[in-house]
C-alpha cells in the first residue's frame, strides 16, 4: 500500500497507529500522518483538519 500510495501522494493520512511499528517508513518518499481522534468517524476526524492542512503546508515549505 505504502508502495503504491509513494507513487501517486506525498502524504498519506491515516488512523491506523500500528503503521509506524509495522512498517519501515524510512524506505518509503511518503511522509506518512497517524491522526489522532476519539474514532475515525468523520465527526470526530473533522475538527482535525485544520491542523492537518497547517502540517502539510509546512511539509511543503520545507521541500
Amino acid at each position: 500500500m505504502l508502495a503504491l500510495a509513494e507513487r501517486e501522494f506525498d502524504v498519506l493520512l491515516t488512523t491506523d497507529r500500528g503503521i509506524p511499528h509495522q512498517q519501515d517508513l524510512s524506505r518509503f518518499n511518503l511522509e506518512v500522518m497517524v491522526l489522532s481522534a476519539k474514532s475515525n468517524r468523520l465527526s470526530d476526524l473533522e475538527p482535525r483538519m485544520e491542523e492537518v492542512g497547517r502540517l502539510i503546508a509546512e511539509l511543503d515549505q520545507n521541500r
